[in-house]
């Protein structure tokens, strides 16, 4: 629901609501009203929206497989573990 996407995004309704009309208007998501509640709005993705992500997919594959490439797996596991460790405060702070 777009209250639920709302909150997941840390913004509001109405942000992520004119997000989805542009989506929706490029094809890549439909907007609907919950059956059991005309007031929720249900967000789904269309095929436009797969076929896009697939055909992308060797195509971000190969640029992540390039930008680590010069890095041993040592260095790859310590930024892992930093990035994590950064992650966990940001959401310590956010709470």
């Amino acid at each position: 629901m777009l209250t639920e996407v709302a909150s997941l995004m840390g913004t509001s309704r109405q942000n992520v609501k004119q997000l989805a009309v542009k989506l929706q208007q490029k094809g890549f998501l439909a907007i609907d009203k919950d059956k059991k509640d005309s007031r929720a709005l249900r967000l789904k993705l269309t095929q436009k929206n797969q076929w896009f992500w697939k055909k992308r997919e060797e195509k971000d594959r190969n640029f992540i497989i390039n930008l680590f490439k010069n890095l041993s797996e040592e260095e790859v596991s310590v930024m892992y573990d930093v990035v994590n460790k950064l992650l966990d405060k940001v959401e310590e702070m956010g709470s």
